[in-house]
C-alpha cells in the first residue's frame, strides 16, 4: 500500500520552523534583558544625584516590573536626575568663577 500524501513529508520545514519558532522567542527576550540591564546601568551612573532610598527604590521597581520599569525609568526618572546633576555642576561652576572673582 503506497503512503498518502500526508504522511509524506518534506525534512527541512519542520527544521525552519524551529528556527523561527526559537527567534520568535530569543528576540523580545533578549530586547527586554537589553532593556533590563541598561536601565540598572543607568540608575548606577546616576546614583550620585539620588539618595539611598531613590536609588533602592528604582532598582526594586525596575527589578520586580521588569518590562515596564526600565520604560519608566527611561522615559520619566532619567531625565529628572539627570537635570538635578546639571544643576549642580551649574551652581558649583558658578561658585567657582565667584571664588576666583574674589581672589
Amino acid at each position: 500500500m503506497p503512503p498518502r500524501a500526508a504522511e509524506i513529508m518534506n525534512p527541512a520545514v519542520p527544521a525552519a520552523f524551529d528556527v523561527l519558532f526559537a527567534i520568535a522567542w530569543l528576540v523580545p527576550i533578549g530586547a527586554l534583558l537589553w532593556l533590563f540591564a541598561g536601565a540598572l546601568v543607568s540608575i548606577h551612573r546616576r546614583a550620585a544625584a539620588m539618595t539611598g532610598l531613590e536609588e533602592l527604590g528604582w532598582y526594586a521597581f525596575v527589578v520586580i516590573a521588569q518590562f515596564v520599569g526600565p520604560l519608566v525609568w527611561f522615559l520619566w526618572g532619567r531625565d529628572r536626575y539627570d537635570r538635578g546633576r546639571g544643576l549642580a555642576a551649574a551652581a558649583s561652576a558658578r561658585q567657582g568663577d565667584q571664588a576666583e572673582g574674589a581672589r
